[in-house]
């Protein structure tokens, strides 16, 4: 399945502004665990265009392991030859940083900021870093340290389009749905956020059992802003994964939402400042925060009205036992 970001990440990616120099030199995907960023990644490490743009090719780092560690292996792999006594991280360094590398750097899951210099101090400008994560403030402030600022792009990855959500369903379960099956889907992909990972339990499940039982399973709300939990083991642990990635004041704001918001609610900024107790300035900071961690979703709407927000729907779907 094609998601219709990724032909413009494509874009962004091998675009230029002047003679050797890259339009955006650092293009960061943020969004909830499970919503597809490291599958974009891969897509576009694939895509033939971005191959034919860096003629020296794409390397795929893991951003959760240790940054020392990566450029060892990616000196190994590339058969970089080291001067005497030049540690890896030099080596890398000095080679990615010549000014006629064209290369595409995909740091995969960055889960801190601190593991970012060893891997993007002193690129070359035409080496561009694609980086995905579930804390894209911190990353951003990391990444502006080192590149400039006008040259540092976000993609908010969300989930998917209903469209590609019925090509996704009807992939898993090798067929065209019908249009019955199709309005209970609609309703599952509405309770979850269109979640790619749940949506593909979503059909396993309901290619076997039907789509009903699931559909009942995701509806049982003890009281409001309460759930049963998700029936997804896998899809639950990539959710807690992230909420323990979350640092403590960001978890305490999120639980603060999640108990004085419905499921799937959409709420005005001045209600979150009531529940947070602080003004609209440090509201829209939080908000800013916690959009960047992927677990808020922004409403689409005129540069002159305010926004309104929700929490995204796949945490609800994670009980309150389960989040402790």
């Amino acid at each position: 399945m094609t998601r219709s970001v990724e032909q413009d990440l494509a874009v962004t990616l091998t675009a230029y502004c002047g003679y050797r120099r890259a339009r955006w030199r650092a293009v960061i995907l943020y969004g909830m665990a499970g919503i597809g960023k490291t599958d974009i990644a891969r897509a576009l490490a694939d895509d033939e265009r971005v191959k034919c743009a860096f003629r020296d090719g794409i390397v795929w780092i893991d951003g959760s392991r240790n940054p020392e560690a990566e450029v060892a292996r990616l000196c190994l792999a590339l058969d970089l030859e080291r001067a005497p006594g030049e540690r890896p991280i030099e080596c890398w360094q000095r080679w990615a940083g010549a000014a006629e590398r064209r290369l595409l750097v995909i740091i995969d899951d960055a889960v801190s900021a601190d593991g970012l210099p060893p891997l993007i101090a002193g690129l070359g400008p035409q080496v561009v870093t694609l980086i995905t994560t579930q804390q894209g403030a911190e990353i951003r402030a990391e990444v502006e340290r080192w590149l400039p600022t006008n040259a540092v792009m976000e993609a908010d990855i969300h989930g998917l389009a209903p469209t590609e959500g019925r090509e996704l369903v009807g992939a898993v379960v090798g067929r065209s749905l019908t249009d019955d099956e199709w309005e209970l889907v609609q309703e599952i992909g509405e309770l979850i956020g269109w979640h790619p990972e749940a949506l593909c339990q979503t059909a396993i499940e309901g290619r076997t059992g039907g789509w009903s039982g699931v559909l009942g399973e995701l509806s049982k709300i003890a009281e409001w802003g309460e759930t049963v939990g998700m029936p997804w083991i896998e899809t639950r642990r990539l959710v807690m994964r992230q909420w323990t990635r979350l640092h403590p004041d960001q978890r305490e704001w999120l639980s603060a939402l999640l108990q004085g918001t419905a499921p799937g609610a959409w709420f005005a900024i001045d209600e979150a400042a009531r529940l947070w107790r602080v003004d609209m300035a440090v509201t829209d900071r939080r908000f800013w925060i916690l959009k960047r961690c992927g677990v808020v979703a922004e409403e689409p709407c005129s540069p002159l009205v305010r926004p309104r927000w929700r929490v995204v729907p796949i945490v609800h779907q994670v009980s309150p036992q389960d989040r402790q």
